[in-house]
């Protein structure tokens, strides 16, 4: 339910109607990801020391204030907080879910269902965020974006109810010391080989997929209206979910999939901008599919006890990846032209990308045992 939140394909537009141009709204983007970054490590060492349901709940209550914050009052201070609280939440949440899920699953000796349960979960989280998406047209017709913030104040509120329908998720680790578990998932992320490899691609998969946030005024420059955006935004929603959904289904050709879909955002820009904004959906599905595949071969390679804080490493990079997008289209987003920002922001990045998620790839799953002791859910 993380993403059932009618505000996500339609706040970039509140932002710029509040009065704020493309730079401030960058700056918001960039404030979001610093502070996710420098929470991301210190909250999954956090996730391998307490229970793991207790950070996924006050994630969505943090996540709620910040909304409320937006639309109640609308301004660049209200917009840092909210999105300063968001980062956090985000912080809370990555790696957590996942961790909780993996380590559940390897105690009752199904660690093999992972893959199988994350493209259902991802299947799952997108066709919320399209319920999202699809609601915001009717919604900001209806009552603007008042009403908007408050159907996602209130979609925050039933995730938590939701989330005390899960396990617990107790660590595995033992009780080890909040330091020992971090120095030990720090350690592998560096020094274990196959983990600090797709703990970078994870990284820079997910900095690509940083370009969503700007698609509402990608659109709206190509001469979208603003009730078209939303559904514009849509196409991306369901691209992720075919992708997520084909991660279990596609063992191999991700690589040309991905490096094909980013060539045909190139010939689409060339021959007309809003055609380049449409054909956007492929190339994001693709990567989509990249993404959950890569995190199953992440999950399958850790080796530590410390799940959490080596996915919540792979988060800091993905930050840092999205720092830079934010920070570049927020410079070149006013005067230049779209072909350009979709050349550099799409088919530049994604080609040696391609390629390294093939060779990647193709590497067997790696197979550990499961763990002694009993099931995480404790």
């Amino acid at each position: 339910m993380d993403d059932l939140v009618p505000l996500y394909p339609v706040y970039a537009l509140l932002f710029a109607d509040t009065g704020l141009d493309a730079t401030a709204i960058a700056s918001l983007f960039v404030l979001w990801s610093l502070v996710s970054l420098v929470a991301e490590v210190p909250s999954g060492a956090l996730a391998d020391r307490i229970p793991r349901r207790h950070l996924l709940l006050t994630a969505a209550l943090v996540r709620a204030t910040g909304f409320a914050l937006w639309v109640t009052l609308p301004g660049y201070p209200a917009f840092a907080v909210g999105f300063a609280l968001w980062g956090a939440a985000s912080a809370l949440r990555s790696g957590t879910l996942e961790a909780l899920v993996y380590d559940e699953l390897r105690a009752l000796g199904a660690a093999e269902r992972y893959p199988v349960v994350r493209a259902r979960t991802g299947v799952a989280e997108l066709l919320a965020d399209l319920t999202a998406t699809l609601a915001a047209v009717p919604l900001l017709a209806l009552g603007g974006y008042p009403l908007v913030g408050a159907v996602s104040v209130a979609t925050c509120l039933l995730q938590v109810a939701v989330t005390l329908t899960l396990p617990p998720g107790h660590p595995t680790g033992g009780h080890e010391g909040y330091l020992p578990v971090l120095r030990a998932g720090l350690r592998e992320a560096a020094h274990h080989r196959p983990v600090r490899r797709l703990v970078a691609l994870t990284a820079a998969l997910a900095g690509l997929h940083a370009i969503d946030e700007f698609v509402p005024l990608l659109a709206r420059g190509a001469g979208a209206s603003d009730l078209a955006v939303p559904l514009l935004v849509a196409t991306l929603t369901l691209a992720a979910a075919a992708g997520s959904w084909l991660a279990g289904r596609m063992p191999r050709g991700v690589g040309t999939a991905m490096a094909a879909a980013a060539l045909l955002v190139a010939v689409a820009v060339l021959a007309d901008p809003l055609a380049g904004i449409a054909v956007l959906a492929v190339w994001y599905g693709c990567v989509q599919l990249a993404r959950v595949m890569v995190d199953v071969r992440l999950q399958d390679s850790i080796v530590g006890d410390a799940r959490a804080t080596v996915t919540s490493v792979a988060g800091v990079g993905s930050e840092l990846a999205a720092i830079v997008l934010f920070a570049g289209y927020g410079l070149a987003l006013d005067g230049t032209p779209m072909t350009v920002l979709l050349l550099a922001g799409v088919t530049v990045p994604t080609l040696p990308l391609a390629a390294v998620a093939a060779r990647q790839l193709r590497a067997p799953r790696q197979r550990h045992p499961q763990p002694v002791g009993e099931p995480g859910s404790g």
